[in-house]
């Protein structure tokens, strides 16, 4: 049975951030004026000839002035076109972009919570990337820190910042590692994630990891900071070396 969520609530008045909370789809479409492309089939109904044993001109019709008594209701698509309203478009009175009194967007809901599809539907809308919570987090922190791997790749592939950084420097990255989830540390990695960040006590994420106890996080870690080392080195030496031939070249 799906959870009932009152549209009125004097404590939270900014309904979508209840919808993304426990991602309810149908309603956060409806909150947001959506409506599926439908069309009118080419029927018209009584007496236009496709319906069997209602023909075209027959007794039960009168015609007023040389036209058929049979008109549409005010308003009424014609035959094959758009059902009114139905190009997605957002309601006038939802900030989509705004903050909960919990201080979260409703795009951060989505991304912790997991409801990838509440998530697409705020993207298609125009949600703000990088519109932060509470603490200067994005959703894509918010998704990193719950280790929820759909939303931080559908977030990565609209364009979210894989180096954002928070009211306090903390980046995504460093939310996976915290987490300890390697899924979601390789998919930062990937999109381009700094490394390079220093804890205020000068530690590195290979330190972070190390004092949550993660192995499989250090192992890595380790890996990627060795690789990251060894191109410098190459481009150092390969560096030395070209001064080196321009030195001894006449």
């Amino acid at each position: 049975m799906d959870t009932f969520i009152p549209l009125a609530d004097s404590k939270d008045d900014v309904n979508i951030h209840k919808l993304c909370t426990y991602g309810h789809v149908k309603e956060l479409k409806e909150l947001l004026g959506i409506v599926d492309v439908v069309t009118i089939e080419a029927t018209a109904g009584e007496g236009d000839g496709d319906e069997p044993g209602t023909p075209r001109g027959s007794d039960d019709e009168a015609d007023v002035d040389g036209e058929d008594s049979q008109v549409s209701p005010p308003n009424s698509p014609g035959p094959g076109s758009p059902v009114p309203g139905a190009s997605p478009r957002i309601a006038e009175d939802v900030d989509i972009d705004g903050q909960s009194l919990a201080g979260q967007t409703a795009l951060s809901l989505c991304a912790q919570e997991g409801h990838l599809d509440c998530l697409k539907i705020l993207l298609t809308q125009g949600a703000d990337l990088g519109a932060p919570s509470s603490g200067g987090l994005t959703a894509l922190m918010a998704a990193a820190n719950k280790y929820q791997e759909a939303c931080m790749k559908a977030l990565i592939e609209a364009g979210a910042d894989v180096n954002a950084q928070s009211d306090t420097g903390l980046t995504p990255v460093y939310f996976s590692i915290v987490r300890g989830v390697l899924a979601c540390l390789k998919l930062l990695v990937s999109a381009g994630g700094d490394m390079s960040f220093k804890t205020t006590q000068g530690g590195s994420f290979i330190h972070v990891a190390a004092i949550n106890g993660n192995v499989g996080l250090m192992k890595y870690l380790t890996e990627v900071s060795r690789s990251v080392t060894t191109h410098i080195y190459h481009y150092i030496h390969l560096s030395h070396l070209m001064h080196l031939t321009q030195l001894f070249t006449f």
